[in-house]
């Protein structure tokens, strides 16, 4: 099995792949160099998934990214 073929994923589901329009390039430029980041609204400081052009919080246009551990806690 290549590299290009191993996968999590289910038999069939397509693999995940960056948007045309860029909005999650450095999610997946930070992947590459095997980091996690998030992106957050440099105004507000709230953390959103999944990217987005504007803060879902306070509706700034000011986004970024931010490196974060990976660690955490899954609710559902």
């Amino acid at each position: 099995m290549s590299d290009e073929t191993k996968t999590y994923l289910p038999a069939g589901m397509p693999a995940p792949e960056a948007t045309r329009d860029g909005l999650d390039r450095e999610f997946w430029d930070a992947a590459k160099r095997h980091e996690l980041v998030v992106q957050k609204c440099n105004s507000c400081g709230t953390f959103q998934f999944a990217p987005e052009w504007i803060c879902h919080k306070c509706h700034s246009l000011d986004v970024g990214w931010h490196r974060v551990s990976g660690r955490g806690r899954i609710y559902s």
